[in-house]
C-alpha cells in the first residue's frame, strides 16, 4: 500500500509538470495566433537557422570537454569519446525529464555501469553545472554594468543581481566554510551504501576541487564560451528571423531562462524555458509575437540538435525488439 501511494505521487507529480508545461505553451501560442508562427517559419533563413543548430552541437561538444576535465579532477580517468556518448545521451533525455537537468543520471549511470567511481561521477557532474550556472551569471551582470544607463529596466538589473547573490552566497558558504564537527561526525556514522551516506562522500568529493585552483578556472573559462556560443544560438536566430532584438537583451534574459529550465516545474523545463523568454524581453519592450516567435524556432533548434545524442538508446532498443 505504502509503494502504491508513492508510486501514485510520483505519476501524479510527473502529469502534473507535464500539464504546466503544456499549460504555458498553450497560452503562449494561444496568444501568438497560428499566423505568427507560420509567418516565423516563412521568414526563418535557412542558412542561419542551419548555423544555429551547428552553434548548439559544437556547444555540447565543449560541454563534454569541460566535463572530462572535472572527471580528472575528481580522480576520474575517462577517454573523450568515452564520456561524449553518455554526455550527449543524457542531453537527449534532457529534454524528457523533469527539469532540464534529469538527463545528469543518465550519463553518471552510463559511465558508474562501466566501473567508474560513482561518487566521482556524481561530483563532477554537480560541479559541471554549478560553474555553468555561475558563468551565464556572470555574463548576465556584466552585460547589466557596461550596457550603459537607461539600458536594462530596474527590475531586470535586481533579478540578475538577486539570483548571482544566492548562487554566489551558497558557493562561498560551501566551498569556505568547513562542515560543523558536530555534522561532519555524524555523517561519518551513516551508513555509506544508504543515500545519505552517498550523497555525504560526493558532496566530500565536491569540496575537494576547492584545491584545484587551476582546473576550477580552466572549467570556467571554458564555460564562458561554452554559454556563450548557447547565446549566440539566440542571437543568430533573432538575426534569422529578421528581429529586433539586441545582443545586451539576450545576454541578460537568456542566462535567467536557462536557470529558470533547472528548476523541476515541468518535463525538460518546457513551457518554462518559452515563458520566461517571453517575460525577460518582455521588461525590454519587446513584444509577444517576436518573442514568442524566437521561443519558437529555439525550441526546433534545441531538439533536433539532441536528436543524435539519443541514437544509442533508440539503437539498442530497436536492436533488443528485432531480437525478440
Amino acid at each position: 500500500m505504502v509503494r502504491l501511494s508513492a508510486r501514485f505521487k510520483r505519476v501524479s507529480l510527473l502529469w502534473l509538470r507535464i500539464g504546466i508545461g503544456l499549460a504555458v505553451l498553450f497560452w503562449l501560442y494561444s496568444a501568438l495566433g497560428s499566423d505568427a508562427l507560420l509567418q516565423a517559419w516563412e521568414k526563418t533563413d535557412v542558412l542561419l537557422f542551419g548555423v544555429a543548430i551547428l552553434f548548439q552541437c559544437l556547444s555540447y561538444l565543449l560541454g563534454a570537454f569541460r566535463w572530462l576535465i572535472l572527471l580528472k579532477g575528481s580522480g576520474v580517468d575517462v577517454p573523450f569519446f568515452n564520456a561524449f556518448s553518455p554526455y550527449y545521451l543524457g542531453l537527449f533525455f534532457n529534454q524528457f525529464l523533469p527539469t532540464s537537468v534529469g538527463g545528469d543520471a543518465i550519463r553518471v549511470y552510463n559511465l558508474y555501469k562501466q566501473g567508474y567511481s560513482g561518487e566521482g561521477l556524481a561530483a563532477s557532474t554537480m560541479m559541471d553545472r554549478l560553474i555553468g550556472l555561475i558563468a551565464l551569471l556572470i555574463l548576465a551582470s556584466l552585460a547589466v554594468i557596461f550596457s550603459g544607463e537607461n539600458v536594462v529596466p530596474e527590475a531586470v538589473a535586481a533579478m540578475v543581481t538577486i539570483v548571482l547573490a544566492a548562487f554566489a552566497s551558497g558557493t562561498l558558504l560551501f566551498f569556505i566554510f568547513p562542515f560543523p564537527d558536530s555534522l561532519a561526525a555524524r555523517a561519518e556514522k551513516i551508513d555509506p551504501h544508504t543515500f545519505l551516506g552517498r550523497l555525504f562522500r560526493v558532496l566530500r568529493v565536491c569540496r575537494a576541487y576547492k584545491g584545484s585552483s587551476l582546473l576550477l578556472l580552466s572549467s570556467l573559462f571554458l564555460s564562458f564560451i561554452l554559454q556563450g556560443l548557447m547565446i549566440l544560438v539566440y542571437v543568430i536566430l533573432a538575426r534569422a528571423l529578421d528581429l529586433d532584438i539586441s545582443l545586451t537583451m539576450l545576454l541578460i534574459a537568456v542566462p535567467l531562462v536557462f536557470v529558470a529550465t533547472a528548476l523541476p516545474l515541468t518535463i525538460g523545463g518546457l513551457g518554462v524555458r518559452e515563458g520566461v523568454l517571453v517575460f525577460m524581453l518582455g521588461l525590454f519592450g519587446i513584444g509577444i509575437v517576436p518573442s514568442g516567435q524566437l521561443a519558437s524556432v529555439y525550441l526546433i533548434v534545441l531538439w533536433l540538435s539532441v536528436i543524435p545524442g539519443g541514437w544509442p538508446f533508440i539503437f539498442k532498443r530497436s536492436i533488443k525488439s528485432h531480437g525478440q
